[in-house]
């Protein structure tokens, strides 16, 4: 029985959600861009920074410490394992959209419910506040 309680709150949750521009701009369109800004940064400098941004001591020493963390890049021409570099700079940020999608949906699900005032009723039975806890948890940790 609760097991549909939090499913109900779950499909009440997405409905709202999805009807929202700024929502459903940042669930949806906003990882795209950050994926698409990062893919374009490494295709710019490789364009045209070319191998010359090797000479840069920075650069050099980014390298050398990426060769102690990854030994198998030391076959690959400098400026591949530059690139190498570049992307793996990128891990953070592509770890930070389901990040931001989870503080997002939950943030807009308790504003938006205590503006409308539909947060109180979501407290009170027959759903009870674990159940709504937990199906806030659940929408934020595993959107569709």
């Amino acid at each position: 029985m609760a097991r549909k309680r939090i499913f109900n709150i779950l499909k009440k949750e997405w409905r709202v959600t999805f009807a929202e521009f700024n929502t459903l701009f940042m669930v949806t369109l906003l990882p795209l861009l950050i994926v698409g800004e990062l893919l374009l940064d490494v295709w710019l400098i490789a364009t045209f920074a070319g191998e010359k941004i090797m000479e840069f001591e920075l650069f050099q020493n980014a390298v050398l410490g990426l060769q102690t963390v990854m030994p198998g890049i030391t076959g690959l021409a400098d400026f591949l394992q530059l690139r190498v570099y570049l992307l793996t700079q990128f891990t953070f940020f592509l770890l930070l959209i389901p990040t931001m999608i989870a503080v997002n949906l939950a943030t807009f699900s308790i504003i938006d419910e205590k503006l409308s005032g539909a947060w109180k009723p979501c407290w009170q039975r027959p759903s009870g506040r674990g159940n709504c806890c937990s199906a806030k948890y659940w929408r934020a940790r595993y959107p569709q």
